[in-house]
């Protein structure tokens, strides 16, 4: 699998990069697949969702895809409880413009420094990670926090399981969660008011 290091990334969500101390913070999950439906498959950059988007793509791709979404807006929940259901915030928030969220599709160079600069960051899948040249296991650089997820000590980074209920369980999300909430709190995100 090729590496990118180039713009544009490939992916749905917040298309903004850089944010200032009055937007949200971006949350950024990567992942090796893409829904296999027009225009979502090939987007031109990253592209906002809107509301009606996550049902169709569901309703187009199966299970697989609903289930991605649904662990990205439960983690989204139990880290940053902004909205008073999940599933409000998956259809009303998660991946669109201005949320702070975005899925990027393919593999990235996560040496490159450039990227670190603001947000939080999520390899979804063993795997993946490996394919983007991330040694995490048995690394100096990263801090088990299960036998699954893993977080970078220097920067805002994670690996966790694929957005599967049973790869990335209740259990596991409320860790990933707590680690996310935390590293906000030390940084002052959350009293600047800037997630989400």
């Amino acid at each position: 699998m090729s590496i990118s290091n180039s713009y544009p990334w490939q992916g749905l969500g917040d298309h903004i990069l850089h944010y200032e101390d009055a937007q949200p913070l971006p949350i950024t999950v990567y992942t090796a697949n893409r829904p296999p439906i027009q225009p979502f498959e090939h987007p031109n950059g990253v592209v906002p969702l809107a509301d009606a988007d996550i049902s169709y793509i569901a309703q187009m791709t199966g299970n697989h895809w609903r289930k991605i979404f649904n662990v990205y807006a439960k983690l989204m929940h139990s880290a940053f409880p902004f909205y008073d259901k999940w599933q409000t915030y998956r259809e009303h928030c998660l991946l669109q413009a201005r949320s702070g969220t975005r899925l990027l599709f393919g593999c990235h160079d996560m040496s490159n420094q450039f990227q670190w600069d603001a947000g939080l960051h999520l390899i979804m899948g063993k795997q993946h990670a490996e394919d983007c040249g991330l040694q995490y296991e048995n690394s100096h650089d990263f801090t088990p926090l299960s036998t699954r997820i893993f977080q970078h000590r220097q920067r805002p980074l994670w690996v966790c399981p694929y957005f599967d209920y049973r790869q990335l369980n209740n259990e596991q999300i409320e860790i990933l969660a707590h680690a996310m909430r935390q590293y906000c709190q030390r940084m002052g995100y959350l009293k600047k008011g800037n997630i989400l």
